[in-house]
């Protein structure tokens, strides 16, 4: 690691992560945004459940050339020295509040897999909408909504979901390859998101890990290692301390971002 005088232009990508009103206003109101009120929520009964409506997305976006401006939705970012920088969205993340467990749905630009730092599509798209009459992963734009001649007709449907297993009982994996990069075949929206919690122990506040760095019995684990957890939560990741009775962890309702709250004071 080195300093930089400009981390946006020192960057390759940029991520961009964004909540609507309905989210915001229930952090705001129960003041979700630093530790103590997630704290209270902690020791409440009813916990975190935000309100249906609630929506975040999470945005990627990578420097495009002025030739590539036409097939892409476009941002222009200051940087330090006062230039501006083109950026193009190759992916995007939905979460909304529409269901209990959330649905999840993610796009990727349909140019993802030949860039040369991306590593492919490794899942297999699931688009039923608009691939009605072939595989769904056709990787078609829906027709006959009024993407034609837009920028968004070059964007794909990766795939949704509502659930943690399939109708087979088998873990439902859905992965983008710019936000999921490295870990597409572990890669559950709705059981990563699952483990978005607080817990106390010994007066300290914790979190569950993001990702999952166990690895065969008798081997150490590897904390750079970037692979998801699938399936259905697991009881001992919100068991409690032996001799308590509220749970070592209680979750903050599937949304990650509220783990960078801080102390209201040092």
């Amino acid at each position: 690691m080195v300093p930089v005088a400009d981390p946006i232009a020192a960057a390759r990508r940029l991520t961009e992560i964004r909540m609507n009103s309905t989210t915001f206003e229930f952090i705001r109101a129960h003041e979700l945004y630093n530790v103590e009120g997630q704290l209270r929520a902690y020791a409440s009964p009813d916990g975190v459940s935000f309100p249906f409506g609630a929506r975040n997305v999470k945005a990627k976006w990578r420097p495009i050339t002025e030739a590539e401006r036409p097939r892409y939705h476009t941002i222009e970012v200051r940087l330090a020295d006062g230039t501006y920088r083109l950026y193009g969205l190759t992916a995007l993340h939905i979460a909304a509040k529409d269901l209990p467990r959330w649905l999840w749905a993610t796009f990727e630009h349909v140019d993802n897999p030949t860039l040369p730092d991306n590593e492919g599509w490794q899942l297999r798209s699931r688009d039923g909408y608009a691939c009605r009459q072939a595989p769904s992963d056709c990787n078609r734009a829906p027709a006959g909504i009024g993407l034609e001649g837009t920028v968004w007709q070059y964007y794909r449907l990766r795939g949704t979901v509502t659930q943690y297993l399939d109708a087979r009982g088998k873990p439902e994996r859905l992965a983008n390859s710019e936000l999921e990069a490295g870990m597409q075949g572990s890669s559950s929206c709705i059981t990563c998101h699952s483990r978005a919690a607080i817990g106390v122990t010994g007066g300290q506040v914790e979190r569950l890990a993001i990702f999952d760095s166990t690895r065969d019995p008798g081997t150490p684990a590897d904390p750079l290692m970037r692979r998801g957890f699938i399936g259905e939560p697991q009881a001992a990741w919100f068991q409690p301390i032996p001799g308590q009775n509220d749970p070592h962890f209680r979750p903050l309702d599937f949304v990650w971002s509220m783990i960078k709250a801080q102390h209201k004071s040092p």
